[in-house]
């Protein structure tokens, strides 16, 4: 008898977990809805740009990403020089002259030793 109730039980509660538990979560769903409330909210974004040795092509990369459809107050670059023997600062100093302000984008550089 003992035996009996032990496997009804289990029985029961595998059957519960399969079928019941998702079962009971869509009724409590359906009783009380919770939609989904969308808000005009873009979160600040960095952007870190490793460089070693890229005087050819970082100009191209900062006019691309400085050209995105993003809000330039919301953006930080960061420019990451790996030992760098061409001319990263006075490219990056050109891009904040021209970027900077109070509305725009925050361009910065740091340089890390090879």
């Amino acid at each position: 008898m003992v035996c009996l109730i032990v496997l009804l039980c289990s029985a029961a509660f595998c059957i519960y977990t399969v079928a019941g538990y998702p079962l009971l979560l869509a009724l409590l769903a359906r009783s009380r809805p919770r939609p989904v409330r969308k808000a005009p909210w873009q979160a600040p974004v960095s952007v870190i740009l490793p460089v070693r040795n890229g005087e050819r092509w970082i100009g191209a990369k900062l006019e691309s990403i400085l050209g995105l459809n993003y809000p330039p107050e919301l953006m930080e670059i960061l420019v990451v020089s790996d030992g760098s023997t061409d001319r990263p600062d006075s490219i990056i100093q050109e891009f904040a002259e021209r970027s900077g302000g109070p509305t725009r984008c925050d361009l910065r550089l740091l340089r890390v030793p090879r």
